[in-house]
């Protein structure tokens, strides 16, 4: 979880059998410990429709979809949908998409010696002529998907 980032939350869902408060999403975002976030611009979202059930759609397939924002405690995603007693619910497809704003590599270059950084989201080439000879690690990230490499200044 990145926070500050868009996700997308999707699900398709039909009741067959109930009384209108028969089906709930019930989802929230943790904290690095496991304890949950509360944050009041997601959470009626992440809990259904306003926080509150699912419609009572008389068997035909309804997707249930929310974008929403991590907040910035964030570390986790709980995900979890909930049936109540008397219903039937059928569940399909439950997805939760982290929204890629960009294909731009950030990239870090650390000297292990001293722990200099040098940060940039960048596809230009970054001056490091300010570094000292040394031995550094290069580390990027593209779409969430990160590399090492070694990177040798004489």
């Amino acid at each position: 979880m990145i926070a500050g980032d868009s996700y997308t939350i999707s699900l398709w869902y039909k009741v067959t059998a109930g009384d209108g408060t028969d089906a709930r999403i019930w989802s929230y975002w943790k904290d690095g410990s496991g304890g949950s976030v509360t944050d009041a611009d997601t959470d009626g979202a992440l809990r259904g429709p306003d926080n509150s059930y699912l419609d009572n759609n008389v068997g035909v397939w309804t997707e249930y979809t929310a974008t929403v924002v991590a907040p910035a405690t964030t570390e986790a995603f709980y995900f979890e949908v909930r049936f109540y007693s008397g219903s039937v619910v059928y569940w399909d497809n439950l997805s939760f998409v982290h929204n890629t704003t960009s294909s731009s590599p950030a990239i870090a270059i650390t000297a292990p010696t001293d722990g200099a950084t040098i940060d940039a989201t960048t596809s230009a080439e970054i001056n490091v002529s300010n570094l000292n000879a040394g031995i550094y690690l290069i580390k990027y990230e593209i779409n969430n998907s990160s590399s090492t490499k070694k990177f040798v200044k004489n």
